[in-house]
């Protein structure tokens, strides 16, 4: 699929709030099935702007895929709204959570029915992100800007309520609900192949 066809296809997506579902549901159920695409509109810059600082080939020698490459990618986000989260070259969300972890180096992992890392970007910050892995097939990728919610809760507060540190997993058996409200998408390009491309 095209790049062009891949951005037709995520601005069909439509972000819909799920903060009332209930808890506990049967992680096998069909509910569970299904991640939820988040890529969308761009970022406007009353809310937020995104800028590639620098884009070079990742030196680290990587296992051989088919038109595959690897990047490093250093970005500045203005965050001029509230608080969100960052999620850089994802397509999709997890609707359905078995557990959430806090790295060391302040990037969050959502683990379900998908998986996604994202970073949280206080109100009003300035942050710039350095040596961030990219890896793709396509010319450009997507840096997504949100909010993120489990069971009504924000990531942090959900943590917090289960009594963990840094981590925390739905109870055994079950998943909880959890939604990305979009705020916007920013694509950034890529080098075009040279021969060091690994």
């Amino acid at each position: 699929m095209s790049i062009d066809a891949l951005k037709e296809l995520h601005a069909l997506a439509f972000v819909t709030c799920v903060v009332g579902c209930g808890s506990g549901v049967d992680a096998k159920s069909d509910e569970a099935l299904f991640p939820q695409q988040i890529v969308v509109e761009p970022c406007a810059r009353g809310v937020a702007q995104v800028t590639a600082l620098g884009v070079k080939v990742d030196p680290f020698p990587h296992k051989p895929s088919y038109e595959m490459r690897h990047f490093l990618v250093d970005l500045r986000i203005q965050n001029y709204a509230l608080g969100v989260w960052l999620v850089v070259d994802g397509d999709d969300f997890p609707t359905r959570l078995d557990e959430v972890e806090v790295g060391a180096n302040g990037l969050w992992s959502f683990d379900g029915n998908a998986h996604a890392d994202a970073r949280w970007i206080a109100p009003g910050a300035e942050v710039t992100l350095e040596g961030l892995k990219v890896s793709t097939t396509y010319s450009e990728f997507p840096v997504t800007l949100g909010v993120i919610h489990i069971d009504g809760l924000s990531p942090q507060g959900w943590v917090k309520q289960g009594g963990h540190v840094g981590r925390r997993s739905a109870e055994r058996g079950t998943t909880v609900p959890s939604n990305f409200l979009v705020e916007c998408t920013t694509w950034i390009d890529l080098p075009s192949k040279t021969p060091d491309d690994r």
